[in-house]
């Protein structure tokens, strides 16, 4: 992943950033990577059934799984100046930890 950010509060752990996979099993194998950095059983979930999660479940909820196509990703660095590299999908994945 790509300026991958992780962010835990109260339990609920967010991780979004940027994928140069070209397809979005690619992607989510990257998305994978960063989970199990933070939950290993979470990550053998999302490994095994990350495709079928995308889009099924809503903001609402404890578990939710973004993933959109994208042209670049950038990040503002310590500097305030954009840095920019190649990326093809934009992910974020949201779970109780």
């Amino acid at each position: 992943m790509i300026f991958a950010q992780t962010t835990v509060r109260n339990g609920l752990v967010v991780i979004d950033g940027y994928s140069n996979k070209k397809t979005i099993k690619g992607a989510i194998a990257d998305l994978v990577k960063e989970v199990a950095k933070i939950n290993e059983a979470e990550a053998t979930n999302l490994k095994e059934y990350g495709l079928e999660l995308l889009g099924t479940t809503n903001e609402t909820d404890e578990y939710y799984i973004e993933c959109e196509k994208v042209c670049c990703a950038t990040n503002m660095t310590e500097d305030d100046e954009m840095e920019f590299k190649d990326a093809n999908f934009y992910l974020m994945i949201r779970f109780v930890a």
